[in-house]
């Protein structure tokens, strides 16, 4: 029997991502310990898993609730996330920070005491900030990334809680420039601090700091494929995907009376422990689907007692998610982490998210460029079975493979797969666009992008409609000019240069024609637009069009069951 060592960031979101895979771990007879703190003192005893308490920072005078001082952190920063995320760099991201690298300080010499203690065969962590007890443990640790894929920095990849696009990157170098000015010393401070604890130093990768290291060991990213950031550079071996971890456990729900005899499509409105905290944002996204004919049920956080309901809702500060997303008809709103979506993708369910601050996600790119918030609607054709995730050992990783080749279903045989630099991360669907379009969920399972000169085909890249016309109007001068010049006794060099500019020119517009063919059928494919003064669909219409009404014929099946 193995002992692993579970060290979750102080929030419900992470705390439950670890919960699901300690699961697993003590199904199969290992011996599990959660890290938490104080505050949560006693959540994980009462699913049957020993506790090792800590705090982040000194006692207050008065009784903590659950991830109280990020609660209290959201609820007064909340004015900020309204600003442009350049302006937020110095006013919250920055502080937010700082406030992550104090408690790492703090909470050192308790995190040593507890792993000599405990004497973990491997530490899984789940945090955006390093801990300098854990890699300079010695033991075999495993690091979780379930808050944002932009922690794991790529030149291709918009900067951390920018919410750029992927296809504009006018702004990146000065949203960089921000974050060197304000961010800098900072990162060397801790830097400097994990050091003198004997962990290794950090990295300032793609022109951004890096505040947390990267595991020798293991790696693992919560991030569905079919919604990931496309990557330039290739990750190590020690990466696998999970796509998500969705805890059991939590008993059964079911739709309160008030709800269950109503009308329209039942929703789930979720903001997350610390996203519903920006109260203003909350009673907004209340009063507006109060409007509308559905039933909706709402995860109101730990501040309820300032949020009112419509008539058409039923809510409470916290309820069991895995339980009640699997009878959600319609959608369910997130806060737009890594951890919010990946419950309704494995519910199969719509999830449109908001993201903000830290924490923002925008693999696709913001609408509003810059402002912290984006709309991300996906939903999954069919409910994702969590899969087995820990096998026989702790450092044995056995998975359902979301990790195919690019552009594959995602739902192969189990095997490890490195990315390319031309590849993006696997099992990304063929339908998935990138710079800043909204996605409506993952298309026909088989299409792959357009390939050209051996990567990726990507529109900017390229030359456009102006460009070959240019090319074609001087292709066609010069190939007139060139039979004058020798009929009108030119000199010979003249023509002898006419002729070599016609035979240049032809091959330019050859390769000019080759792009802009191709680039009409990766548009076709995925955008499944009609050819240009053409009266007659086209075939990747009339299977669009037969896969919409199959959606809403199965939605129209559903709905009976839910109200049941």
């Amino acid at each position: 029997m193995a002992t692993t060592v579970f060290f979750p960031e102080g929030a419900f979101g992470p705390t439950n991502n670890c919960v699901g895979i300690a699961e697993v771990l003590r199904a199969r007879g290992h011996r599990v310990v959660f890290i938490v703190e104080e505050s949560f003192a006693g959540r994980l005893e009462a699913r049957g898993f020993e506790e090792r308490r800590m705090r982040l920072g000194p006692p207050p005078e008065h009784e903590e609730v659950p991830g109280q001082f990020w609660i209290d952190f959201i609820r007064d920063t909340a004015p900020i996330f309204r600003k442009p995320t350049i302006e937020q760099l110095g006013e919250f991201i920055a502080p937010t920070w700082q406030a992550l690298i104090d408690g790492s300080k703090y909470v050192d010499e308790r995190l040593r005491e507890i792993f000599e203690e405990v004497d973990p065969d491997v530490i899984v962590e789940d945090n955006v900030i390093a801990f300098a007890a854990v890699s300079s443990s010695r033991r075999p640790w495993v690091r979780i990334v379930s808050c944002n894929p932009a922690e794991v920095h790529d030149p291709a990849i918009p900067p951390f809680s920018s919410g750029y696009a992927t296809n504009d990157q006018a702004e990146w170098p000065g949203f960089l420039e921000e974050v060197e000015r304000t961010h800098r010393d900072m990162w060397a401070d801790f830097d400097a601090f994990l050091r003198d604890r004997g962990a290794p130093g950090l990295p300032w990768t793609a022109g951004a700091p890096d505040f947390m290291h990267e595991s020798p060991w293991l790696n693992f990213s919560l991030y569905p494929a079919e919604l990931d950031y496309p990557r330039e550079q290739p990750l190590a071996p020690t990466w696998h995907r999970l796509e998500s971890s969705v805890r059991t456990g939590d008993g059964e729900w079911h739709v309160p009376a008030e709800l269950a005899a109503g009308e329209g499509k039942l929703v789930y409105l979720s903001l997350g422990s610390l996203g519903s905290a920006d109260v203003a944002l909350m009673q907004r996204l209340v009063d507006v689907l109060a409007t509308t004919p559905h039933r909706v049920i709402v995860s109101m956080g730990p501040l309820a007692d300032e949020i009112q309901l419509g008539n058409n809702m039923s809510g409470s500060a916290f309820l069991p998610q895995p339980a009640i997303l699997p009878q959600v008809a319609s959608s369910s709103p997130t806060a737009g982490t890594t951890r919010s979506p990946s419950p309704s993708i494995t519910a199969g369910r719509w999830s449109c998210c908001r993201c903000s601050g830290i924490r923002s996600t925008t693999p696709s790119g913001s609408p509003r460029r810059g402002s912290g918030s984006a709309c991300r609607h996906t939903r999954s054709k069919t409910p994702t079975s969590p899969a087995p995730l820990i096998a026989s050992s702790p450092t044995e990783v056995s998975r359902r493979d979301s990790m195919g080749s690019p552009g594959g279903s995602g739902r192969g045989p189990a095997r490890s797969w490195r990315p390319t630099p031309s590849s993006s991360w696997p099992g990304r669907a063929a339908g998935h666009q990138h710079g800043g379009s909204v996605t409506d969920g993952p298309q026909r399972e088989g299409l792959r992008d357009v390939d050209y000169k051996g990567q990726r085909l990507d529109a900017a890249r390229g030359p456009g409609l102006g460009c070959f016309w240019l090319q074609i109007v001087v292709l066609l001068l010069v190939m007139v000019l060139t039979p004058l010049s020798a009929a009108w006794d030119w000199p010979v060099p003249v023509t002898v240069v006419l002729l070599a500019a016609t035979l240049v020119l032809l091959l330019f517009v050859g390769q000019t024609v080759i792009f802009l063919l191709r680039l009409v059928a990766a548009d076709r494919r995925e955008a499944r637009r009609r050819p240009m003064r053409s009266t007659t669909k086209t075939v990747g219409e009339i299977e669009a069009e037969s896969g919409e009404r199959d959606a809403e014929s199965a939605e129209r099946d559903e709905e009976p069951r839910v109200r049941e």
